[in-house]
C-alpha cells in the first residue's frame, strides 16, 4: 500500500475508532451506552464491517432462555449457534440463537445452556 498523507495520518494514531448510531435505537434504549471493542484490525474498512455487523447483531431486540438439555453433556460450547423451537414467544417456527453460558451437571446427566435469542 503506498504511503500517501492519509495513510500515515491513519497509521500513527495510537486508537482508532469507528461509530455508527440509529436513532430508533437510542429512542427505545434510553440506557444504552456506547462501548468500545479493542481489536487487532489494521484497515479502516475491516473496522467499519465489523462495527456494522456488531451494531446489527445488538440493535434487534433478543431474549435469554435457559434451556436444560437431558443425555447430551460436554456437547457445547460457548459461541455455538443452536436452534431453539418453542410453541410461544413467537419461536414456533425455530430462531437461532447464540450459546452464552453452559453448566454441566453429571450426576442427572444434565446440561443447562443459556441461549441469547
Amino acid at each position: 500500500m503506498p504511503a500517501t498523507l492519509a495513510r500515515k495520518n491513519f497509521i500513527t494514531k495510537e486508537h482508532r475508532f469507528s461509530k455508527e448510531e440509529d436513532t430508533a435505537v437510542q429512542t427505545r434504549r434510553v440506557l444504552a451506552r456506547d462501548i468500545k471493542v479493542p481489536t487487532l484490525l489494521d484497515a479502516k474498512t475491516d473496522a467499519d464491517t465489523e462495527r456494522t455487523r456488531r451494531f446489527d447483531l445488538f440493535k434487534v431486540d433478543r431474549n435469554n432462555f435457559d434451556l436444560i438439555i437431558v443425555g447430551k453433556q460436554f456437547k457445547y460450547s460457548l459461541g455455538q449457534t443452536l436452534k431453539f423451537k418453542h410453541p410461544r414467544f413467537g419461536l414456533s417456527t425455530g430462531k437461532d440463537g447464540i450459546i452464552t453460558r453452559i453448566t454441566e451437571n453429571t450426576s442427572p446427566q444434565t446440561t443447562t445452556v443459556r441461549l441469547w435469542v
